[in-house]
């Protein structure tokens, strides 16, 4: 690949992966699942000493969703997990919560294939936690019990593959309890997944007109429509969406993603840059935006350092041979 092809392939990179494709990437004998070990700490110690947090694990490029709670040190196991990448949420109740990504792939992983994690929750994050009171929206209250068993059975059945029926009892929670956001959500981000770009649209707003102050619809369908290509109608919802939530990576990597396809690159770079800070793995790749900013601007090494943190980042992906190659004709011009 010649280098004055990067910028373009690398948008059309950025573009297809948010439209949430699996990630690559496979050893020469890798075992079929992995193993994720967490620990969850706090960063002051707390009295008492005992520590319990809930866990949550969610896939970015594949409709898997499964939850725990950790031991009383802090401990956590999530097991049969296919390779790709994952949003963590870890919440220490009153304490703190943190967000960020889990990459799950053979060169990260033991030959056991066990990926160990430590989680370290930050008081500074805890603050919103403190104050928020043990209360649940009347909405929340008036979903029947039975909707809620059908989204609980639909997240088991979508972790396993089985699509058609989760979307099913998806929609029989919905079709129970019209008002369910989180359930029309769902059933938008496993229509994206399977680059259902419309389909997945129709549902995102919908559980917007449900609840116009809800912010999973709102950020998912800003990143619905880049993937669509609509550009600068995406780019209220994301900026949107980043004021609502500033310290939300996906919010900003969107953002970021966004004022590079309408080749703002100042402002990309502000909120790309603030993706790597937030959450450096985040799975639409932060380094290769601002690569290919980079190289637009001909500022060669800074591009090649973006590359290069790239790699150690992910050393799975499909684009590693690719992107390596690119390193070496980029040292050959000097």
């Amino acid at each position: 690949m010649k280098p004055s092809a990067f910028l373009k392939l690398h948008i059309c990179a950025v573009l297809w992966l948010l439209q949430s494709s699996p990630l690559g990437g496979k050893p020469a004998q890798p075992p079929s699942k992995f193993e994720l070990i967490g620990e969850v700490r706090l960063a002051q110690p707390q009295k008492p000493r005992r520590l319990v947090a809930y866990v949550a694990l969610n896939g970015n490029t594949m409709p898997y969703s499964a939850h725990t709670w950790t031991d009383f040190g802090g401990k956590f196991k999530f097991k049969k997990l296919p390779a790709g990448s994952y949003s963590l949420h870890v919440e220490v109740r009153r304490r703190g919560e943190k967000r960020m990504t889990v990459e799950i792939s053979p060169s990260l992983a033991d030959r056991k294939g066990r990926i160990r994690q430590t989680i370290t929750v930050e008081p500074a994050q805890s603050v919103a936690i403190k104050q928020k009171p043990d209360v649940v929206s009347v909405r929340e209250l008036s979903i029947p019990e039975k909707a809620r068993s059908n989204y609980l059975k639909a997240e088991k059945k979508l972790s396993k593959g089985e699509i058609e029926k989760g979307i099913a009892l998806l929609e029989a929670a919905v079709n129970l309890a019209p008002h369910f956001v989180a359930a029309i959500n769902r059933i938008g981000t496993v229509f994206h997944m399977q680059k259902q770009f419309s389909r997945a649209e129709q549902y995102f707003r919908e559980a917007l007109e449900v609840d116009p102050n809800a912010y999973a619809p709102l950020v998912n369908l800003g990143g619905n429509l880049l993937a669509m290509g609509r550009f600068q109608e995406a780019l209220t919802l994301n900026q949107h969406a980043v004021t609502v939530r500033p310290l939300d990576a996906l919010a900003n990597a969107q953002l970021g993603v966004n004022y590079l396809s309408l080749k703002d690159d100042d402002k990309a770079m502000e909120y790309l840059i603030r993706t790597k800070e937030l959450d450096p793995l985040h799975f639409t790749y932060p380094q290769l935006a601002l690569a290919g900013i980079y190289h637009r601007q001909n500022k060669l090494k800074l591009m090649v350092q973006e590359l290069r943190e790239f790699l150690k980042l992910h050393p799975d992906d499909v684009q590693v041979k690719l992107i390596q190659k690119q390193i070496e004709a980029l040292q050959n011009q000097n």
